[in-house]
């Protein structure tokens, strides 16, 4: 039994090996962190074009909101409203989508490229008409139901690859 304790004695000073730290990484936490940064520059990236894409929409649903309520507050006419109504849209058209074939038309044509573009018959049948040639006819003129119309479809306008029908995709 003596020898059993001097044998004891001696494994006194045995310790077990320290754990093992977290530093340096091993290769798969480096490869795994790398892959992160990627999807998160990614990510960043897809957020920051999408943002530079609803800029311009939101700048002009800006002036047409402002527009709403300088015409609810009677400080536009019904054909000053009209019209900057309607340079809102060719805004929209021309400049924001960079539809080049909207600059030109007028009239009934672009009644016709409204209700197109926006899915709306109230271009060609209802409200929607006092953006065509009825501001300049003789008589009385009236934008009724035209403020709804502006929020069902240029309040709504967003980014979207829309070509007319019959156009060629190149």
């Amino acid at each position: 039994m003596d020898n059993l304790q001097e044998t004891l004695a001696q494994l006194r000073d045995i310790h077990e090996p320290l754990a093992p730290g977290i530093w340096p990484l091993a290769p798969g936490w480096w490869i795994l962190g790398v892959l992160m940064f990627i999807a998160l520059a990614v990510l960043v990236w897809l957020a920051v074009r999408e943002l530079n894409r609803r800029r311009p929409y939101t700048g002009l649903k800006s002036k047409v909101r402002t527009l709403n309520k300088l015409r609810l507050e009677d400080e536009l006419t019904p054909i000053q409203y009209a019209t900057a109504i309607n340079l809102a849209y060719k805004e929209l058209l021309v400049t924001i989508e960079e539809r080049s074939e909207a600059s030109r038309l007028h009239g009934s044509d672009w009644l016709d490229y409204l209700s197109e573009r926006f899915n709306d018959v109230d271009f060609n049948s209802g409200a929607g008409r006092s953006l065509g040639a009825a501001r300049y006819l003789p008589g009385s003129f009236s934008d009724e139901g035209l403020t709804e119309l502006v929020d069902r479809t240029l309040l709504r306008a967003k980014y979207e690859s829309w070509k007319r029908p019959g156009s060629e995709s190149g």
